[in-house]
């Protein structure tokens, strides 16, 4: 007589992780994975593992050239197009005829209205690694032509070329030198920069719609969710600004989002992530920070440097130092008078090179400095992304390893 085996002993009977329990594992696994990577990039800087950095760098700038040119031909008619336009752009640039003066000015007016541009792309993209191009670069452009106006009594001067900068006493100019009238000289490259500045701002905001749209987060949108649950005692008093600044844009749309970009801040790099996290429509956004970038903040600050450089505020500056500060008067006056000799130049004057002051050696080492901090930061930001690219590929053939093993 055969004896039946208990129930319990049954394959079916054999106890198996339930759903909930089975994604609670996934979770678990990817939060280990998570903060497998967080360790690793603790470790991962340019200072200290510069080969390797450089290694993932490279790496990353392969595969940006190869999908780009996976793109190009895979739409055989883009080929075609720009094949075209470039030999109708270099027939044009190069054939003698009626037609190269015209050429030749477009040209200057591109490459000027680009190099404006491009510092301003520079002075936003990426957060925290951005080159400060107002202070390095338009600042002192603005600070050159309104010392520039004082000196020669009018605004008829060249601002770029060869012969920039140069007083020509002949002339009698019905323009008077006031604050305004020296905006309206360099209005175009403000309004070009702040232009630049905007455009900055549209890559992490892609990042940040891509991710929201997969149902993902960013490091940044997540580290601002674990702010919300964190003590109150605890929170700074940066991280409680950053969570306003999020609540504004979000509340308000537009005008939140034009308004902190009406104001020259730092925090203005968290309107693209935030933005793109909420699905805020790419017109909306790009208006906004348009019109507050291009037009306002770069206006700002573009008065606020030829008030600090016109002729009244440096008296009075400088009235100010002699009373109260003597040794400091006699430092700045220097200053003040050889930097605007470096930028006033007579054509009929003996055109002899200045020696070089400290003051110009440190800015030069400054403008040094800021450009090599900003190369290496942008190495390791594209390196890191690379570094994460790879590691969520891993993460993801492994998860779905996981998948098929329970």
């Amino acid at each position: 007589m055969s004896v039946k085996a208990p129930a319990s002993f049954k394959p079916e009977n054999v106890e198996r992780p339930t759903e909930s329990e089975h994604l609670e594992s996934l979770k678990e696994y990817i939060r280990d994975r998570h903060l497998l990577f967080e360790e690793e990039r603790s470790r991962f800087s340019i200072y200290t593992t510069p080969i390797r950095v450089l290694q993932y760098f490279f790496l990353y700038a392969w595969d940006q050239i190869s999908s780009t040119v996976s793109f190009f031909f895979q739409r055989g008619y883009l080929i075609s197009l720009l094949a075209g336009l470039s030999a109708i752009g270099y027939l044009l640039y190069t054939l003698d005829g009626m037609h190269q003066p015209t050429v030749q000015y477009v040209e200057g007016e591109l490459l000027w209205i680009g190099y404006w541009v491009m510092l301003g792309v520079a002075s936003s993209i990426g957060l925290g690694t951005g080159l400060h191009t107002f202070v390095l670069f338009l600042g002192p452009h603005i600070a050159s032509v309104t010392l520039t106006a004082y000196e020669c009594g009018n605004l008829d001067f060249l601002v770029r070329g060869e012969h920039s900068f140069v007083c020509n006493p002949d002339i009698v100019s019905n323009h008077a030198v006031t604050i305004w009238n020296i905006f309206h000289k360099v209005h175009l490259e403000c309004f070009f920069w702040g232009l630049g500045t905007a455009i900055g701002e549209l890559p992490p905001y892609f990042v940040a719609r891509a991710a929201a749209l997969s149902g993902q987060q960013t490091e940044e949108i997540a580290a601002l969710e674990s702010l919300r649950h964190k003590n109150v005692e605890n929170v700074t008093l940066k991280e409680r600004v950053m969570l306003y600044v999020q609540k504004i844009m979000q509340r308000f749309g537009f005008f939140g989002i034009f308004l902190f970009a009406s104001i020259p801040n730092p925090l203005f790099d968290l309107a693209g992530i935030t933005c793109g996290h909420f699905l805020v429509p790419l017109s909306t956004f790009v208006g906004a920070t348009f019109l507050g970038k291009a037009v306002v903040k770069s206006a700002i600050q573009s008065f606020f440097v030829i008030i600090m450089f016109s002729k009244d505020a440096l008296a009075a500056l400088l009235s100010r130092l002699e009373h109260s500060l003597p040794y400091i008067h006699d430092v700045v006056e220097r200053a003040v008078r050889e930097q605007t000799k470096a930028f006033q130049r007579s054509s009929g004057h003996d055109t002899a090179p200045a020696k070089s002051s400290i003051i110009s050696i440190c800015w030069n080492g400054l403008i040094t400095i800021m450009l090599a901090y900003f190369l290496f930061s942008i190495i390791e930001s594209l390196a890191v992304t690379q570094l994460k690219k790879l590691h969520d590929a891993r993460t993801a053939v492994l998860l779905e390893k996981e998948k098929h093993r329970k």
